[in-house]
């Protein structure tokens, strides 16, 4: 359950932003989007080309960096996965989703105090947050149910 709905709030178009928008800055966007489709269709390791080539083009891109951790944790790639979540945060402090996704595998790696944390201070930061966590969140369109979250 947990990956279907982290897959769902993820390739919906979280941390990427318009079309218009990539151009401007070169493609990056654009190769982010082309990551979530993806990891959509099951390819993270295409996925994680693109979110890599993305971050050539914008380095300290959080929501390239936030693809990243989104597709090692789909290969299972757990340490590196929190790490590249660390450097999303650290591009971004204030990037909720990066700190509330950091969190969950936190606690689901056993670091459930630090997991705890994050998560709480995602809530603070956007508290759209708590009904995905209850299951509660029912969207027709989600890109523009998060485009304040589009980086």
């Amino acid at each position: 359950m947990r990956a279907f709905l982290l897959f769902f709030v993820l390739a919906s178009a979280l941390s990427c932003g318009n079309d218009e928008v990539a151009f401007e800055r070169g493609g990056a966007q654009v190769l982010c989007r082309k990551g979530f489709d993806s990891i959509r269709d099951d390819k993270p390791d295409d996925a994680l080309a693109s979110f890599r080539q993305a971050l050539l083009m914008r380095p300290k891109y959080a929501g390239a960096q936030y693809g990243i951790g989104s597709a090692l944790e789909e290969m299972g790639e757990l340490e590196q996965a929190l790490e590249a979540y660390d450097l999303a945060i650290e591009y971004d402090p204030e990037f909720a989703l990066a700190l509330w996704v950091r969190g969950l595998l936190l606690n689901e790696v056993g670091d459930e105090g630090e997991g705890d944390d994050d998560i709480e201070a995602a809530y603070e930061l956007d508290p759209r947050l708590r009904p995905i966590e209850a299951g509660t969140l029912v969207v027709s369109n989600p890109s523009r149910r998060y485009e304040p979250w589009l980086h």
